[in-house]
């Protein structure tokens, strides 16, 4: 279903964890938002290792609902609720009760690795470990998540012996016998809830919170902290404020774990950066913050991966950073030569970072950050193009330039990058 803008208000989610086990038991209360309405039903997304023990309306009381595993997409699995929903109801509070385990998705991602144990736990919407508001497609999740803020409040209850944290203001901690209870709720409108149990340590400084799976800060943990404050002066540097509040908190996960971005936290694999002294990851989840949510992954993640390359070079070096364009050409190329529906823009996903980045810095070349920046704050603003031709006349629209000549070159058949 596709869902306008709009924001899930008076969402609480409770959590109890049993970490020995790797079992939850959780009751998740929200409005049911006016686009996840579709035939007089609402369809809720949730790991299939999850059972529905409940589901109530606050206006009308307990509510009928059927539970189905449905593929998503192709291998993966999720539980989809189906609820009954009438006019009657509009403006009600939804409540689903569940428990259960979460059900391993690496099959479908290698990143998927959340779990619940004594180690380390994460959760995240990745893993439908809460209700979406989503029907089983990942072009309706898609759009409900990019589409969709939270104003949300997060009660996690777990054993001692770990640390809770998660981008929203802790605004109580409270003990019943060996178990921590910890509620958080969200500073700014949020894309999703994330909480992270682990042994960490934080290291505070210039404004910046890093959330550390170590006994005590390290050289490459300032190391990042350095990196990302000059990133963030760079990007202001070539396309002026950005977007969307920058995450002042960085939340460090166990390697394998890979890294995403959102407006109130950044989430980074240790392999990724710290042992790796690799700060391309950082940069390009920074750069979310100066190009749209919404649209296409050509256009976000494709401007994204451009900046980043673009910090490479400003940060690292010119030798790294035409190391990494490099990379880039032949990471596209393999794509395309393995599927040649990939070549271009527009349709291809898979080549939506490699390919995505090259034709940003063939655009940029040619007209500059600042024409950039407010073809970026364009998208941001207005429903984003979904089409290469909608994005060229948008572009052209905001710069009075015509860019048939730079559009042709990103066209089928194969585009000759430079």
């Amino acid at each position: 279903m596709a869902i306008g803008r709009q924001e899930i208000t008076h969402l609480r989610w409770e959590v109890e964890l049993d970490l020995v086990a790797g079992e939850l038991d959780a009751t998740f209360v929200s409005k049911v938002p006016p686009g996840a309405m579709k035939a007089e039903q609402v369809s809720l997304l949730l790991n299939p290792g999850m059972e529905v023990t409940a589901v109530e309306y606050e206006l009308g009381g307990a509510a009928g609902f059927a539970a189905r595993r449905v593929a998503f997409p192709e291998s993966a699995e999720v539980l989809q609720v189906l609820v009954p929903f009438d006019a009657a109801r509009n403006g009600s509070r939804l409540s689903v009760s569940y428990r259960g385990h979460l059900e391993d998705r690496s099959r479908f991602h290698r990143y998927l690795k959340d779990r619940i144990s004594t180690q380390f736990t994460l959760l995240r919407h990745d893993s439908f470990c809460y209700p979406l508001f989503a029907e089983s497609s990942f072009d309706s999740l898609r759009r409900s998540i990019t589409a969709t803020r939270m104003l949300y409040e997060l009660r996690v209850s777990y054993s001692n012996g770990l640390e809770a944290v998660s981008p929203g203001e802790l605004v109580a901690t409270d003990t019943e016998a060996d178990r921590t209870i910890r509620t958080f709720r969200s500073v700014i409108p949020a894309l999703s809830m994330v909480c992270a149990l682990g042994r960490y340590t934080q290291l505070r400084e210039d404004g910046l919170s890093f959330w550390l799976l170590a006994d005590e800060p390290d050289v490459a943990a300032r190391q990042v902290f350095a990196r990302y404050a000059a990133c963030g002066r760079l990007y202001r540097e070539l396309l002026g404020e950005p977007l969307h509040t920058i995450a002042p908190l960085l939340i460090e996960l166990p390697e394998g774990y890979g890294c995403s971005a959102a407006p109130d936290a950044v989430l980074l694999a240790r392999d990724e950066l710290r042992d790796s002294k690799d700060y391309r990851v950082l940069y390009h989840e920074l750069a979310h913050g100066w190009g749209p949510w919404r649209g296409p992954r050509w256009v976000h993640e494709g401007f994204a991966e451009f900046l980043a390359l673009t910090a490479v070079g400003r940060l690292d070096g010119p030798e790294q950073a035409e190391a990494r364009w490099r990379q880039a050409e032949r990471d596209y190329r393999h794509v395309i030569e393995r599927d040649p529906s990939q070549a271009g823009i527009g349709d291809g996903d898979r080549s939506a970072y490699s390919g995505g980045a090259l034709f940003m810095k063939d655009l940029c070349d040619e007209l500059g950050y600042d024409a950039m920046a407010r073809i970026m704050r364009h998208c941001q603003e207005t429903e984003g193009p979904e089409t290469p031709e909608a994005f060229r006349r948008r572009a052209e629209s905001v710069t009075g330039r015509d860019l048939s000549k730079v559009f042709a070159r990103w066209g089928k058949p194969l585009p000759q990058a430079q």
